[in-house]
């Protein structure tokens, strides 16, 4: 489960923070559709269901039976994120048909984690094996079960996954107060002329 956070979550934003906006115009210009997997409603779409899809006992017990599959599984995670994460970098969103602004930017991420909220529920809770892989292998740690060892697999999801969500609502929120700011306090040089005070007589001209 590290190992599917470290793929699905971690790495990609960091991928797509490694983009300038010509390098990212180029991927573009070059992957005939990925213009529009990239805007926010087709990028959650497709993170949502790559996340449940490869946790479901039949196709992740396929993922242990054969090594192509679970190629296939690794490779997915990397680009589901990425296209999740692409809204978000200005560098690559600037791209997009359209842009979200740093308000809807946090309620996405907010959507964003719902999928893998919902699959690190069941893990943790769950009282029953859904992967019966793991009930043939040795046991390294005394007591650790498998359906133990399932519950601590949802709880990595959930804290790991939160992580990297949280910074980046936490920067996306502080630059959008930084921005509010700026755009509240205007430059006085650039300020139109001040109104005489009220109930004072308007300055007489020289001329």
């Amino acid at each position: 489960m590290l190992q599917h956070v470290l793929l699905g979550v971690v790495a990609p934003p960091l991928l797509v923070l490694g983009l300038s906006p010509a390098m990212a115009a180029w991927l573009l210009d070059r992957a005939p559709g990925l213009r529009r997997l990239t805007e926010p409603i087709p990028a959650q779409a497709i993170a949502g269901a790559v996340m449940i899809a490869w946790h479901l006992p039949a196709l992740y017990n396929l993922t242990l039976a054969v090594d192509a599959v679970h190629i296939f599984e690794h490779l997915t995670f990397i680009g589901a994120g990425v296209l999740f994460w692409w809204p978000l970098v200005s560098a690559t969103s600037e791209q997009a048909a359209w842009r979200l602004g740093d308000g809807l930017k946090l309620l996405y991420i907010l959507v964003g984690t719902l999928p893998q909220d919902g699959v690190a529920l069941v893990l943790q809770f769950s009282r029953d094996l859904f992967y019966p892989h793991y009930g043939q292998v040795p046991q390294l740690v005394p007591g650790w079960t498998p359906v133990i060892d399932q519950q601590v697999s949802g709880a990595v999801l959930m804290l790991v996954g939160k992580m990297s969500f949280l910074v980046a609502a936490i920067a996306i929120f502080f630059r959008w107060i930084a921005t509010g700011e700026e755009d509240g306090s205007p430059n006085a040089a650039t300020a139109g002329p001040l109104p005489p005070p009220a109930g004072g007589d308007a300055p007489m001209s020289s001329g």
